[in-house]
């Protein structure tokens, strides 16, 4: 810009007073400083100048992280505060930038000699106050047309700020576990579903929702008691007043919301519908899919896109040998990329088919790096369709008119092609060729033999509901097994397979996962056999397992890159496992020698 904007006299002084004055101040930033450690999640302390003095204790709210990341934010800028708030933090008073306007681009000349606000860290508290520089102005109003001197911004004036009954209301980004009171008016992003658990100290259940304002948003969890109090009541989409909730720093690695800190919900917190909803929507920090390169795996983004395809939920089984739903989709947007992104849990079994086409805005979507740029959402984050956006209805725009009909880029690094259904592979091509990096995965066949069995965990228990297909696995009550899905209860479950084995060719071996139907008929004996056994007969038990050892199969496999908990893994499940046809398999090696001979 050509100009160098005029700093508002007086802003230091008013901005550093409990209850800062809405109109808006014009400062400089002489110095930003990254005071967080953790990727993706940084806080940015900022020391401001109106010329005459300066104010080292500023911080910018999350959501303006962007301009720091872009560098369009940088030491010297000349900003307009339009929204800000100082709070008390051991006996010193820190101001929380929680909206801006950039007024200069690249760096501009320090203006004055500021001194430190007194009383502010670093500041004599006897230093006189200094005389403002012949470059700062007095504020100018509006609805004058030409510039006017007008009187000082002086704290007494400053409207007082918004109580809930006699307690102040904080925003988001300004509340700490070392305030003693306080009560925020924070909008429901997003609710998990009831989840139970089982430790040490018995049962238990819990749920988290993400709460936000205009200043950022942060995770709370309820547990036990707390649960059966608020998961009725709080509802995505309203406004609550929040307070008495325990604060602790956030665990980044599972926490994906912009505070630093994480709410406990118990039975003495206190939460109350706001009835006039003044809080505003959702602030997306939007990243175009051309932009991925630039963001670190597992750093979490805001993007706005449409959604291209859409695929079956699955179900893994992890770790801990509980099952998990998933689901992808593939997005794309004005960009001209697609990316995958994977649903986890409560969001792949909300968000199916009736998600085709539609623009989609996602906050807290974390970023991974599998096979190029992936995206993965669980329900922390919030998923909004067709949001009253303006980049939402520019997108909805572009792509009725063109996008629909475009071929994107994608950030695939490699991988078979899932076209080529059940192509005949040796094992060792899985690693070789790099299968299972493509979108929807490559579908191949083997032919092998089993070499051992995984009899630890080789069935679960499943919904027994003679109704429907719910393969679900249920959880043990006193009364017998529940399944969460359906709300039932049973007597007995209905128990499934889920085999692993270490199938080997000539080329190497490899692991792969037998579903129900399937190890049936290799096992001859059902799956609630197989239990009946293993808890009264556990010689028969293994040995219905030894007798498919060292058998060879013809094994048809989906063979995909999958992530869970940020950890990749190639896993290969069976779609059928057969007897060999050897007459078929015999003409196959033909093939394959006929084809050795040809190169």
């Amino acid at each position: 810009m050509s100009s160098v904007p005029p700093l508002t006299q007086g802003a230091v002084t008013v901005a550093n007073e409990p209850n800062p004055p809405t109109p808006p101040i014009v400062v400089q930033v002489l110095n930003i400083k990254a005071i967080s450690s953790v990727p993706g999640q940084e806080r940015y302390r900022i020391i401001i100048s109106d010329g005459a003095l300066k104010l080292i204790l500023a911080m910018l709210s999350t959501p303006l992280n962007a301009l720091v990341i872009g560098e369009k934010l940088v030491k010297h800028s000349i900003i307009r505060l339009t929204k800000y708030t100082a709070n008390a933090v051991a006996s010193k008073r820190l101001l929380i930038v929680l909206s801006m306007d950039l007024l200069t681009e690249g760096e501009v000349p320090k203006i004055g000699t500021p001194i430190a606000f007194p009383g502010d860290a670093g500041a004599e508290s006897s230093a006189p106050p200094a005389q403002p520089s012949p470059q700062v102005q007095p504020v100018k109003t509006p609805m004058q047309p030409a510039p006017q001197p007008v009187k000082q911004l002086v704290p007494q004036q400053a409207p007082k700020m918004e109580k809930h009954g006699d307690q102040p209301v904080f925003k988001v980004a300004t509340i700490n576990p070392y305030q003693n009171k306080w009560t925020i008016k924070v909008r429901v992003i997003s609710k998990s579903a009831i989840k139970r658990f089982k430790n040490q100290k018995g049962e238990g259940k819990l749920f988290s929702v993400t709460l936000g304002d205009e200043s950022g948003d942060i995770r709370a969890t309820a547990f036990g008691d707390a649960v059966e109090i608020f998961y009725n009541l709080l509802e995505e989409g309203q406004v609550f007043y929040v307070s008495k909730a325990a604060l602790k720093n956030a665990n980044k690695q599972w926490n994906t919301a912009s505070s630093s800190y994480e709410m406990t919900l118990d039975t003495s917190t206190v939460i109350e519908p706001c009835l006039d909803g003044s809080v505003p929507g959702l602030r997306y920090n939007i990243i175009e899919f051309s932009r991925l390169t630039e963001v670190e795996p597992n750093n979490v983004i805001d993007c706005v896109a449409i959604v291209k395809e859409v695929g079956e939920m699955q179900t893994i089984l992890t770790k801990k040998q509980t099952q998990l739903e998933k689901r992808d989709i593939v997005l794309v947007d004005q960009s001209m990329y697609s990316v995958r992104c994977t649903l986890w849990g409560q969001q792949a079994e909300k968000y199916g088919q009736n998600i085709q086409d539609v623009v989609i805005a996602m906050k807290g979507v974390k970023v991974g790096d599998y096979g190029g740029r992936t995206l993965s959402i669980s329900d922390g984050a919030s998923i909004v369709l067709n949001p009253d956006l303006p980049e939402a209805h520019r997108l909805r725009g572009w792509y009725d008119e063109h996008g629909s009909h475009q071929h994107f880029q994608t950030f695939s690094s490699g991988g078979g092609s899932s076209d080529k259904k059940n192509e005949s592979k040796n094992i060792i091509d899985i690693t070789e060729q790099n299968l299972g990096f493509s979108e929807k995965g490559d579908y191949i066949t083997i032919v092998g033999t089993i070499m051992h069995v995984r009899t630890e965990n080789a069935m679960y228990p499943a919904c027994a509901n003679p109704s429907n297909t719910c393969n679900k696995k249920v959880i043990q009550t006193a009364g017998g097994w529940r399944c969460e899905k359906d709300d039932m209860e049973f007597p007995n479950p209905r128990y499934r397979y889920i085999v692993s084995c270490a199938v080997a060719d000539a080329t190497g071996q490899t692991w792969v996962t037998i579903f129900d139907e399937d190890a049936q008929r290799i096992i001859g004996k059902s799956a609630n056999e197989m239990a009946h056994l293993k808890e009264y007969n556990e010689t028969d038990y293994k040995a219905a397992f030894d007798q498919i050892q060292l058998q060879q199969y013809t094994f048809k496999c989906r063979v995909k890159n999958e992530v869970y908990q940020d950890e990749a893994k190639v896993r290969i499940t069976c779609s059928s496992v057969e007897p060999i046809d050897e007459v078929a398999y015999s003409k196959e090696l033909i093939k394959m020698l006929s084809d050795v001979r040809l190169h």
